[in-house]
């Protein structure tokens, strides 16, 4: 009888079997997706690559060694640079080679919107080379003269940010005819103002309390301006400053005041003060039949203290408190909406100081927005994706 070999069954592999989908389906994945996954849907094949990169290079963020690798590879890769859209050198240890930096800057024709940081360089040579028309600018720290000389040849430019100084002229509103907002230190947005015409205004304080004041000088430099301002971002002692030093005709078309918290904000609770003998509850008063368009009030909480500053944080709780006392002092016509902006929410009043007056609570939104501090009706043209670790293809 012949023996029968028992041998081990062969696992056989499922024959592999080909997906194909249009590119164009790639592109609405790679839309919703965040930049990890869009990395990876980029090495899926060069067509989807070709089709969807420019999600990754259209608006760019990047910070310290990051900003040499972009540059690195927008220099290698010549069909790169215009596709960027808006470039920000976000931090101070942002470092680039300035001849493969050279090589780069001329090529980003479509360039709208330029971040500076201190290491980030520019000479007077490049400048008559270069190609794109910013809509904005911003510096995270002292613009030289050069920067200021290129600025002058930005017709287009709508929207300046200083995060500190600069040195050399300013430019005038022959040069800038379409500026629109400024974001600023205050002495910054005094002499610009002189020369130039802004309709949104945000002043720039430390992050921890609007503790520094306006010179009188600076306020009157302010007071010269052309300027029709329609939404201001201040604190309420600068206001104030601003209001008793000759602004009122720059400030009369005051559709949104935005202020930001200051010492007396809670100085009030510890002593026992009256809110409305602050510097928040005088300038509020002062809200009258001179802001014929005002329509909403903000206040913008801190969200953090300094180091030797003990006292809690305000909450949304606090908000009543701040909307029932400040209510009966203000007598703008149309101004109907008061929000109150915390760490824990953000409240809006409606119908305020009216006996239709009813409170709503908006319990999901970004503490910082860009610009606005919480006025929804301008500015959207700062959304950057965060490429903090730089990966090229």
């Amino acid at each position: 009888m012949r023996r029968q070999t028992h041998h081990p069954r062969r696992s056989v592999s499922p024959a592999p079997v080909s997906i194909s989908l249009h590119a164009d389906i790639f592109l609405e994945v790679a839309r919703l997706s965040d930049r990890k996954a869009q990395l990876s849907l980029c090495r899926v094949s060069k067509e989807v690559y070709l089709t969807t990169r420019f999600l990754l290079y259209q608006n760019v963020y990047v910070r310290g060694s990051a900003a040499n690798a972009l540059v690195d590879t927008l220099d290698k890769k010549a069909d790169l640079p215009p596709i960027v859209e808006s470039l920000l050198f976000a931090d101070d240890d942002a470092f680039v080679d300035i001849a493969q930096w050279e090589r780069v800057i001329v090529q980003l024709q479509n360039l709208q919107l330029l971040g500076i940081s201190p290491l980030i360089p520019l000479h007077s040579s490049w400048i008559p080379r270069l190609r794109f028309r910013l809509s904005s600018f911003e510096s995270l720290s002292t613009v030289s003269a050069v920067w200021l000389d290129l600025l002058r040849r930005q017709s287009s430019l709508k929207h300046l940010s200083f995060g500190d100084s600069f040195h050399g002229d300013i430019p005038t509103s022959n040069e800038l005819p379409l500026m629109q907002t400024i974001y600023a230190p205050g002495p910054v947005i005094a002499k610009f103002a002189k020369h130039l015409r802004f309709q949104h205004v945000r002043f720039d304080y430390d992050r921890y309390l609007a503790s520094w004041s306006l010179l009188p000088s600076e306020a009157l430099d302010f007071s010269l301006s052309s300027s029709k301002i329609t939404t201001i971002r201040i604190s309420a002692a600068d206001l104030h400053k601003l209001l008793t030093h000759g602004a009122q005709d720059v400030l009369s078309p005051l559709e949104h005041i935005v202020l930001e918290e200051d010492r007396s904000w809670t100085d009030h609770l510890y002593t026992n003060t009256p809110l409305l003998t602050t510097s928040l509850g005088t300038v509020v008063a002062m809200l009258d039949g001179s802001f014929p368009q005002l329509k909403s009030l903000v206040l913008v909480c801190a969200s953090r203290r300094g180091p030797y500053v003990r006292r809690r944080l305000l909450s949304s709780q606090d908000g009543n408190h701040f909307a029932n006392t400040l209510s009966g002092v203000c007598s703008a016509p149309a101004l109907c909406t008061f929000r109150f902006f915390t760490t824990t929410g953000k409240d809006s009043w409606v119908s305020w100081g009216t006996a239709e007056e009813a409170k709503v609570r908006f319990e999901a939104f970004s503490y910082y927005e860009t610009w606005r501090g919480g006025v929804e009706d301008y500015g959207d043209e700062y959304k950057y994706v965060l490429n903090e670790d730089y990966e090229y293809l």
